[in-house]
């Protein structure tokens, strides 16, 4: 079952929009999807990954590896999880995904209960932050299989070869998620989106530090 993260489609670099203010690539040496090179236009070094629901809700929720076909990114650092506005079907029947929201929902308090839920129903929004530490290609022996068993089947046809698996650590949710618009492979957000995802961040800290 593919982290169905994106279809298809989704894993070939989009057509660029001209517009000064969207977030589309450019060519450029930085991450590739397929042999094409995209970097942002915009002036921060943020990257956002676009991922299908519930597959974005549950990197938040115990799911380590992204898995693509054809993304190699020298990249590593931050990555932004925005939520596609598209639902996985394959997600949605996941014993995987039952699993983590059960445990993310049961005996929590409402507050807790509103969160999960708010990630939950996220559409073409920001839902927060992971860190993006490795990048290789799928084995049998890589070490993911626990939740790149996603990642076997799409959701419209047979197991898609020569899989990249991303691996992600240290996810942490945004206390409130920011509509954006998405895009294909590894995406520079509108500097002013990496400011509010930057602000949040630092509420964040600031609040968890000790009085």
């Amino acid at each position: 079952m593919l982290s169905t993260a994106e279809s298809a489609a989704e894993d070939e670099i989009a057509a660029i929009d001209a517009h000064p203010h969207h977030a589309g690539p450019v060519a450029s040496a930085d991450a590739t999807m397929g042999g094409i090179a995209s970097a942002p236009r915009e002036r921060t070094t943020l990257r956002c990954l676009t991922i299908q629901q519930p597959w974005a809700w549950a990197t938040f929720h115990g799911r380590t590896v992204e898995a693509r076909a054809q993304l190699h990114t020298t990249y590593r650092g931050t990555l932004a999880i925005h939520a596609s506005p598209r639902w996985s079907n394959d997600g949605g029947c996941s014993a995987q995904i039952d699993a983590a929201w059960k445990k993310a929902t049961t005996h929590r308090t409402r507050a807790e209960y509103g969160r999960t839920s708010r990630l939950w129903t996220a559409r073409g929004e920001i839902i927060g932050l992971t860190d993006l530490v490795d990048v290789h290609p799928e084995t049998d022996d890589c070490g993911c299989q626990t939740w790149s068993q996603s990642t076997r089947d799409t959701h419209d046809g047979p197991r898609r070869r020569r899989m990249t698996h991303l691996v992600l650590e240290n996810p942490r949710a945004l206390q409130e998620p920011i509509w954006c618009k998405g895009s294909s492979g590894l995406w520079a957000p509108p500097v002013n989106i990496a400011d509010l995802i930057e602000a949040q961040e630092l509420r964040a800290e600031t609040s968890a530090r000790p009085a």
